[in-house]
């Protein structure tokens, strides 16, 4: 009985320990690959209109009657066809946040 047992656990341990991989398929399944990756796909920039717009602080843009409109992270209000909530396009950019902010009549 407690050869049976060794023979038993020495079988366990080999079937545990073995380093054969199972082979993976890719999602293309059998399409040609040329052994070179393709570069990944990204988005292109967005172009940046702010650059365009005078630079202003806040008391400028205020002075002027204006307010100053911040970006919520997505980059809207440096694009070239942002308009301000008052649809008219923003008269300057302020270098405020992270994220940055325009001016907006």
């Amino acid at each position: 009985m407690r050869h049976l047992l060794i023979a038993l656990v020495v079988c366990m341990l080999a079937a545990c320990g073995s380093d054969a991989e199972e082979p993976t398929t890719s999602p293309e399944e059998g399409a040609e690959t040329s052994g070179e990756e393709s570069p990944p796909v990204e988005d292109p920039p967005l172009p940046m209109a702010g650059a365009e717009r005078p630079e202003m602080t806040v008391e400028e843009c205020e002075g002027q009657g204006a307010t100053v409109v911040g970006d919520i992270g997505d980059g809207a209000i440096h694009r070239p066809d942002y308009l301000c909530p008052s649809g008219v396009e923003p008269i300057g950019r302020i270098a405020l946040g992270i994220e940055g902010s325009v001016c907006c009549p």
